[in-house]
């Protein structure tokens, strides 16, 4: 099983992608990102000032970047309330893409997503770290995002009799080149329950690491977020750093994982993917 993970992603008919990223993306068996923000359709009102959120012509480009799950723990997915949730969840499921990490309510939040391929079974789960507020998490009777919290999410990894465990967190500081110290401890303890940790939200690369035969990514960095106008708000132009990103592939076929990274950059506008030069990529 050969799985592609990349990081924040928002569509826009904007998008242009390499087609060298393209092919690499369409070769492995499946590929999993961080849907950074809600599907909405005609009608719907943002609850939050921010609104971020992408329109429902959006999963068919998901289909052709060979993305069959998408984590929605994420600090936008409630930009559209919990209204937003259910509808980005049902128009993902009409297209046959796998969504983990948020729900109506905590339970339907930590249910992975399962797969099995080549007689083995992957579930994966999405955590999202506290920022300014809990509004964002799920509860017993209300829905949002899984918090992350070490005792639920073990628990969770625990209970799983998957050959295969990946956490995908939406965690750390915004552009900051490395992981918070204390996140770091706590992806080298999820990391003895799993066998990937992948990281997103920092929109900048956090650098990687072994823990034993687990994997550790702390950020990718951002796939595609266009600075477009969103519900009378503007998103900022991402700095330098964080047109660099990456994406790893990983293959389960052999007893340790193995990976590959792969270098991208993005333009100013957040919208256009690029295959580095040999500088850039060596740099990256």
């Amino acid at each position: 099983m050969k799985i592609g993970f990349i990081g924040d992603l928002i569509l826009s008919s904007d998008l242009v992608i390499h087609e060298q990223i393209t092919d690499l993306l369409r070769r492995n068996d499946l590929n999993v990102a961080n849907l950074e923000a809600p599907f909405i359709q005609e009608g719907m009102q943002p609850a939050l000032r921010s609104g971020l959120h992408q329109l429902v012509t959006g999963p068919g480009m998901l289909q052709d970047l060979n993305i069959k799950a998408v984590s929605l723990a994420n600090n936008h997915m409630k930009d559209y309330g919990q209204e937003g949730i259910e509808f980005t969840q049902k128009v993902l499921a009409q297209h046959g893409i796998q969504c983990f990490g948020a729900g109506s309510n905590l339970e339907e939040a930590l249910r992975p997503a399962r797969f099995q391929m080549e007689n083995q079974s992957l579930n994966l789960w999405g955590f999202m770290q506290r920022f300014y507020s809990k509004r964002h998490f799920a509860t017993a009777h209300k829905g949002g995002t899984a918090e992350l919290r070490k005792e639920h999410m073990i628990r969770e990894l625990d209970s799983s009799d998957a050959d295969i465990k990946i956490v995908y967190n939406h965690w750390n500081l915004e552009l900051e080149s490395y992981p918070e110290p204390v996140n770091k401890d706590l992806a080298e303890e999820l990391a003895r329950h799993s066998n990937v940790v992948v990281g997103s939200h920092p929109h900048c690369i956090q650098g990687f690491q072994t823990a034993g035969n687990a994997l550790i990514f702390h950020s990718l960095g951002n796939f595609s977020m266009p600075a477009l106008e969103y519900s009378g708000t503007k998103l900022v132009e991402y700095p330098e750093m964080s047109r660099e990103s990456m994406i790893v592939t990983i293959d389960f076929t052999g007893t340790n994982p193995q990976y590959d990274i792969h270098p991208i950059t993005l333009d100013r506008s957040g919208s256009v993917v690029s295959i580095p030069n040999q500088e850039q990529k060596k740099q990256i």
